[in-house]
């Protein structure tokens, strides 16, 4: 049997991140209620930064999705030509009447604050596999509110 460090192998973990075991989205019709909200740097550049929105799932089309299983749906900031745009659209299904000139940079910073206030809120998520321009598959999606257990009232706070 050959000899290892056990230092050099936990020394990696020690250093690595928990993950959180969820998969991305896949194509599909989902209902999801939102758990967190977060704000990340990438791990490996962190120059990078990650809107990531952690979802239970409530009902999906995909019998590879239970109810109760876990799903990230992450944005990379740096892309300017789809990173905002998509986290607006986000933001817009966590309330029945969100119009687009109601997002603010401060209703955003709130959502990936420590109090979370879109956790809990559903969304609906119909999401479809589409070609880049450097013909990746990649999965779009296109988000819904579906209903409350609470809805943050960013005109009051």
């Amino acid at each position: 049997m050959s000899e290892f460090n056990t230092m050099d192998v936990f020394g990696e973990v020690e250093k690595a991140s928990a993950s959180k075991g969820a998969q991305y989205i896949r194509p599909g019709k989902h209902i999801f209620d939102i758990q967190k909200i977060l704000l990340r740097p990438s791990g490996r550049d962190t120059s990078r930064l990650f809107f990531i929105v952690e979802l239970e799932s409530i009902s999906s089309s995909r019998s590879d999705q239970p109810h109760g299983s876990t799903r990230s749906w992450i944005v990379d900031m740096s892309r300017k030509e789809t990173g905002p745009s998509n986290v607006k659209g986000f933001a817009m299904a966590l309330g029945p009447d969100i119009k687009e000139e109601d997002i603010t940079k401060e209703d955003l910073n709130k959502l990936v604050g420590e109090d979370q206030p879109a956790r809990g809120i559903r969304v609906s998520c119909d999401a479809w596999e589409i070609e880049t321009r450097t013909g990746n598959p990649f999965t779009k999606v296109k988000w819904d509110f579906w209903g409350e257990k609470m809805v943050p009232d960013y005109h009051n706070s």
